[in-house]
């Protein structure tokens, strides 16, 4: 609190209170004189009247000249600063009836004494305020001005509305005989008090001049903000709108994704302009239970008396029949008014709000590269891998900082070695993918994957290519000449078990990616429309972390276009014309595995990048597979013959590692060692399977671990 400013306002306070002291002694002696009852209320008031300390008997205000040199003195410009009921004068355009009201009302606040004088005068013990009826005959008002105070006071006045307490004149009590009940912050205001509105705790922040703690750099959009404040008339004077609202209320509509920066830019607007910004969260006032209204009367309030820029977060939050209340207590707002949405702003026909709009969009690359340095730098992060994040994760400033701070507090808790910046980023990562696709983790390594050369050069190309999309697309400037198709999309095809969704997880392990098996079963539906709904959910959902998507029986869903004969051939169709736009449209990658790879529609296959042929493995290939899948931890007998396992059985990849599998577990039944007779056991079961009879004498030296049994 400013001392000196409090000292300067208490001594106005006093000088009024001479002033009414003489005055509600001279109505006191009146009311002597009139024939009265004796209660002890009426008693208490008789002698709260003798401890006013002025003694002139006769006293007219008319005749007070210095009264009017008191209100001279606190409503000029200096007085004002001095003065906070002279700034509330100022602020909301009052009367000099609202301003003597005002102090009135306030007199019991500061001395008890009144409580018990103007219960005498109300002549109703209950009422131990000033009511209008006393507080006229007090300031010695005549009809006339008794009318004009009637006509000042309506109940959608700014006097009634911000000054008095909340509901007042909703009893429908006479006008006259309404008590002049102050609002606690208006009464506290009056006192001195420069502290926030207690009413908007925990449902408002603000932004100062000052405030640059968290300020990044100037973003592209703050020159437009700052243009469309302009418009709204941020040159003007603001308490033009106090007494008399303008027909046509002017917001500026800020509105982007959630964690786009839209607050950063509040920041940004605060320290350009000088102005503090009182920013109101509607989301939070639902939360709390608390009356938006309210609330909004509260912000417009605490925004004039501070001279603030008032904003409301969550506008999207409002029901419709909300919406028309938050622009009734807009209607005295000072102009501009600034509302922030995850929502674009409609510009309904007829409305008398012209909304402005402002698209904040998700950052580019190199917006994104220099928002990871400023917050590298602020938490020490290690700055080698900001280009690689700023490509990778499409993230919005907010997730950036989330990401850079939870990364900061992982390394003090786990230690520089164990925390990870990459699962700091997938930890800020809030999307709906689980509910139409399920998330695959990776352990495998480019050693487990057996395949021949070219096709594992074409997998190391296409993570180069998914690594250097920066540098070719932003630095390079090849984004500029390519409007589309920036993704990486990939074609798996191949016999089941050949190691198609073991290649995708070896792709999102060294991608540091995230990777998710679509359900088909959640894509396609019956009904028309609904397949494509369902498709736009799961690539709108993977653009928030760049997921790589994964769709295992690809030709299911992507099969050939049919000439169409019924409208379910032209329905059938349009889902697949419109997979073709989305494919194109997503830049991350798409993996499609089939084992049918002609029964893909020939669209597909064109804008594909890369098409990568799993062939079922030789000899030599299959003896590797079975050398990388059994770890080298594992319990293994000396008869382990891995040359014989690959030239005798002719499995694919994926029923190799079934064996393995079952073959421990029947090792570890027997409390003995992986042997050939385990994995023997296991070859047979899985060959019965697919109605295959393993036999002993098809295993040679080895077929009387089978005839044992």
């Amino acid at each position: 609190m400013d001392k000196r400013k409090f000292l300067a306002n208490y001594e106005s306070l006093v000088r009024l209170k001479l002033w009414a002291d003489r005055r509600l002694r001279a109505l006191g002696q009146e009311e002597k004189g009139k024939a009265k009852g004796i209660g002890i209320w009426e008693l208490d008031g008789r002698r709260a009247l003798e401890f006013l300390s002025v003694s002139e008997p006769e006293y007219h205000m008319e005749q007070d000249q210095e009264f009017r040199e008191i209100l001279d003195e606190i409503n000029s410009p200096k007085g004002r600063e001095q003065s906070f009921l002279g700034n509330l004068k100022h602020c909301f355009r009052l009367s000099v009836a609202e301003e003597l009201c005002l102090y009135l009302a306030v007199l019991p606040e500061m001395e008890g004494i009144y409580k018990k004088l103007f219960s005498w005068l109300n002549g109703n013990p209950k009422k131990t305020r000033p009511t209008l009826e006393t507080a006229a005959n007090v300031m010695g008002f005549n009809p006339l001005l008794r009318s004009t105070v009637r006509e000042e006071m309506g109940e959608r006045s700014p006097f009634v509305l911000y000054m008095m307490e909340p509901g007042w004149g909703q009893d429908r009590e006479p006008f006259w005989d309404r008590e002049l009940v102050l609002d606690p912050k208006i009464a506290e205001y009056l006192l001195g008090s420069q502290c926030p509105d207690k009413g908007l705790a925990g449902v408002s922040r603000t932004f100062t001049p000052e405030d640059q703690r968290e300020s990044l750099p100037r973003s592209r959009y703050y020159e437009m903000l700052l243009h469309a404040c302009h418009l709204c008339g941020l040159d003007r004077e603001r308490e033009s709108r106090l007494r008399k609202p303008v027909k046509e209320q002017r917001a500026v509509f800020l509105w982007g994704a959630m964690g786009c920066g839209k607050k950063e830019l509040l920041r940004q607007l605060a320290a350009g302009t000088g102005k503090r910004i009182l920013l109101l969260e509607a989301d939070r006032v639902a939360e709390e239970r608390k009356d938006l209204q309210e609330a909004l009367r509260r912000g417009v309030r605490e925004a004039v008396l501070t001279d603030s820029l008032l904003a409301v977060e969550h506008y999207e939050s409002l029901k419709p029949e909300m919406e028309e209340r938050f622009w009734e207590e807009m209607r005295f707002c000072p102009d501009p008014i600034l509302v922030l949405s995850s929502e674009k702003p409609e510009n309904k026909q007829g409305s008398e709000i012209c909304r402005i709009p402002v698209h904040v969009e998700n950052p580019s690359y190199e917006e994104r590269r220099k928002i990871w340095g400023y917050y590298m730098e602020k938490y020490g992060l290690p700055t080698k891998e900001q280009n690689r994040l700023a490509a990778k994760f499409l993230f919005l400033p907010g997730q950036i900082k989330k990401a850079a701070r939870h990364y900061q507090n992982s390394r003090q808790v786990l230690g520089e070695e164990k925390a990870s910046l990459y699962e700091s980023c997938f930890a800020q990562i809030r999307h709906q993918l689980y509910e139409r696709a399920t998330k695959i983790n990776s352990g495998y390594t480019w050693n487990q994957l057996i395949l021949p050369d070219s096709q594992k050069r074409l997998m190391r190309h296409i993570c180069s290519q998914m690594e250097n999309q920066y540098k070719v697309y932003e630095e390079w400037g090849f984004g500029r000449t390519v409007a589309y198709g920036k993704g990486v999309t990939v074609v798996f095809a191949g016999s089941p078990g050949t190691g198609k969704t073991m290649a995708a997880q070896i792709l999102s392990k060294e991608l540091d990616l995230e990777l998710y098996k679509i359900d088909l079963s959640q894509m396609v539906s019956k009904y028309v429309g609904e397949t494509e709904k369902n498709l736009a959910s799961v690539f709108y959902e993977a653009e928030l972390s760049n997921a790589i998507l994964f769709f295992d029986e690809a030709d299911s869903l992507f099969g050939r276009r049919t000439e169409v004969k019924s409208s379910n051939d032209r329905y059938a169709n349009l889902e697949t014309s419109y997979l073709l736009q989305r494919l194109e449209e997503y830049e991350g990658m798409t993996i499609l595995a089939t084992n049918y790879l002609k029964n893909i529609d020939d669209a597909f296959m064109r804008r594909m990048k890369y098409i990568i042929q799993f062939p079922f493995p030789d000899k030599e290939a299959r003896t590797q597979i079975w050398k990388v899948t059994i770890p080298e931890k594992a319990p293994m007998g000396q008869d382990m013959d891995y040359d014989f396992l690959g030239e005798r059985l002719e499995l694919s990849g994926g029923s190799i590692k079934n064996i393995a599998v079952y073959a421990a577990f029947l090792a570890a039944d027997k409390g003995c060692v992986i042997g050939m007779k385990e994995i023997l056991e296991a070859a047979r079961y899985e060959m019965q399977k697919t109605g295959k009879i393993l036999l002993g004498k098809d295993l040679q030296q080895y077929g009387y671990l089978l005839e044992e049994d």
